[in-house]
C-alpha cells in the first residue's frame, strides 16, 4: 500500500507522508520546465517521496524514481487515468520489478473488471541548454601616469639695473 497526492493539495501537510507526488498539467508550462525537471524538484524538497509522477496528457506521464529512473508511460486514449497508472508502477517497482523490466514487458492495469495495457519506455534525461557564451568584457584602460607638477620657477633678484629703465 502507498500514498499518491497531488501537488496541489489542500492539505500540504499530505506531501510529506507522500510515497508518489504528482501534477497534471501541460508539458510546455513555463512556470515548470520539463516533467524531468519538475520531478527532480519535488524529489529534492521531498526526500522522503519515491517517485514524482507529472501527466502531461490524458493518456501519458512521465514518472520519476527517487533511485533515478525516468519512465513514460502511455496508454489507450481514455483507457485509464495516467496517475492510476503510475502508481501501479510504484507498486512493481516497490514488490521488485525493474524499470527495464517493465519496458521489456509493459504494465498491466486493472481498473474493476477491466485490464488497461499501459507502455513504459525510458525517458531519455533532458540535455541541457547549453549557456551561451558571454561576450568578452573590453579590457579596461590603463589609466594615465598623473604627471608631477612642474616645480615654479622663483625669480631670482638682479642686481643689475634692465636696459630702458
Amino acid at each position: 500500500m502507498h500514498t499518491a497526492v497531488s501537488e496541489d493539495t489542500v492539505d500540504p501537510g499530505r506531501l510529506e507522508l507522500a510515497d508518489v507526488i504528482y501534477r497534471v498539467g501541460a508539458a510546455e508550462d513555463p512556470r515548470f520546465g520539463s516533467p524531468q525537471r519538475w520531478a527532480a524538484e519535488v524529489l529534492a524538497r521531498h526526500r522522503h517521496c519515491a517517485m514524482a509522477v507529472y501527466a502531461t496528457a490524458a493518456d501519458s506521464c512521465v514518472a520519476v524514481t527517487a533511485s533515478g529512473a525516468r519512465l513514460r508511460l502511455s496508454t489507450e486514449p481514455g483507457a485509464v487515468d495516467p496517475v492510476a497508472a503510475a502508481s501501479a508502477l510504484f507498486a512493481c517497482l516497490a514488490a521488485g520489478d525493474s524499470p527495464s523490466g517493465l519496458c521489456e514487458r509493459g504494465l498491466t492495469v486493472r481498473t474493476g473488471g477491466v485490464r488497461h495495457a499501459v507502455v513504459v519506455t525510458p525517458v531519455t534525461p533532458v540535455t541541457p541548454v547549453t549557456p551561451v557564451t558571454p561576450v568578452t568584457p573590453v579590457t579596461p584602460v590603463t589609466p594615465v601616469t598623473p604627471v608631477t607638477p612642474v616645480t615654479p620657477v622663483t625669480p631670482v633678484a638682479n642686481d643689475r639695473p634692465h636696459a630702458g629703465r
